[in-house]
């Protein structure tokens, strides 16, 4: 599946379940539960990941992730080849827990450069914790890929390779319910 068709199947859940939250149906924990849940189920988007760090790092890179996601990854680790290594941290990051030490992999912090990889960002807790623990251990976090992310929260690095935003969702789910508010009320008025 290419970039844009991948784009599109990711709208339209983004969608689905965001007329469920616009409606009530289901809190706003559960939206994003229920995007992320998603993503995790669609093993295209490690494509996309791998296609994207592999041309940006063709010598290869440290692939820092975390939680379900990260294990998503780290369990397709022979997709991104030799040149590539898998650095698993724990994951509920955004729930105060400590980043495990990552000192066992400071040798591959000197070979490579890293990168951080997650399937959102939205206020940067687990970036910032990992970033932290790589740094500490002579580490640098060259970019960050993520599927989606909060623009507004503000990046504290390079914009990440995402494919999708919060930001443009609500953009356009604003438009889309517009129009469906509108639809309905001439559908009401022309009964």
């Amino acid at each position: 599946m290419n970039e844009s068709l991948l784009k599109k199947e990711l709208k339209k859940a983004v969608w689905k379940y965001g007329l469920l939250y616009n409606t009530q149906k289901i809190s706003a924990i559960e939206f994003f539960t229920k995007v992320d849940d998603f993503i995790k189920s669609n093993k295209e988007f490690i494509f996309f990941f791998l296609r994207k760090i592999k041309k940006d790092f063709p010598k290869g890179a440290n692939i820092i992730v975390s939680g379900e996601f990260g294990r998503l990854i780290k369990k397709h680790k022979s997709l991104f080849g030799e040149e590539f290594n898998i650095i698993y941290a724990n994951g509920r990051l955004r729930q105060e827990r400590k980043v495990i030490s990552l000192k066992k992999y400071r040798p591959l912090f000197n070979q490579k450069p890293s990168v951080f990889s997650d399937d959102s960002y939205c206020y940067g807790t687990t970036y910032s914790k990992i970033k932290k623990e790589v740094e500490k251990n002579g580490g640098k976090i060259e970019k960050a890929y993520v599927i989606y992310y909060n623009p507004k929260t503000g990046l504290k690095i390079n914009k990440p390779k995402e494919l999708y935003t919060f930001f443009n969702f609500f953009k356009d789910f604003r438009e889309y319910f517009t129009l469906l508010k509108k639809s309905t009320k001439r559908q009401t008025k022309n009964s």
